[in-house]
């Protein structure tokens, strides 16, 4: 009987230090990945503020380049001008909307909507029939409802509002032109 009880005993330290080990083990395995986790988010931040800067410095470069296209269509194509008017409200807040769509699940068009709902009641309603007014590529664009289709369409409606400005140019040249020969014959 003694036999079996220092049997029964034997096992059980030999239990208990096999778990006590196992137990260390586990314990310092769970504090490695702890670290790796508040690694993760520690980069995982990083990459979010990267992202943010990129988009508001974005911003500032469509904004530059949105008031110089502004001008140039307000004195040679009036009608491209009142086009862009309609985009105003999303160039302006590009960061926003680039950030949201980056963080969130919620999709581009939701987005969209609210900025322009903020800028004025009626607004998104103009830009959808601006938006319905072009090309197939530009709606497919905005249909993909992402964050790509975004940058991708903002990037679109500004050539497009420059080719405008570009044919009204032309066509301008044109009639002046026309009128010169008119007046020299």
């Amino acid at each position: 009987m003694i036999v079996f009880i220092s049997v029964v005993a034997a096992i059980f330290v030999v239990v208990s230090i096999y778990y006590y080990f196992r137990s260390e083990r586990l314990l310092h395995d769970l504090i490695a990945k702890k670290r790796e986790s508040a690694q993760a988010l520690k980069d995982n931040k990083q990459m979010l503020d990267t992202f943010a800067m990129l988009a508001m410095k974005q911003e500032e470069f469509y904004l530059s380049r949105y008031s110089g296209l502004k001008k140039a269509a307000e004195k040679k194509a009036p009608m491209v001008a009142k086009e862009m008017t309609v985009l105003w409200p999303m160039i302006n807040n590009y960061a926003a909307i680039y950030r949201g769509c980056a963080m969130s699940k919620e999709p581009l068009q939701g987005k969209v909507k609210a900025c322009y709902e903020n800028f004025s009641p009626g607004a998104f309603e103009d830009f959808k029939r601006l938006l319905g007014s072009k090309q197939k590529p530009i709606k497919n664009m905005w249909a993909s409802n992402n964050l790509i289709g975004f940058v991708t369409l903002i990037e679109a409606l500004l050539m497009a509002s420059q080719a405008g400005i570009a044919r009204a140019s032309q066509a301008n040249g044109a009639n002046e032109k026309a009128k010169e020969e008119t007046v020299q014959s």
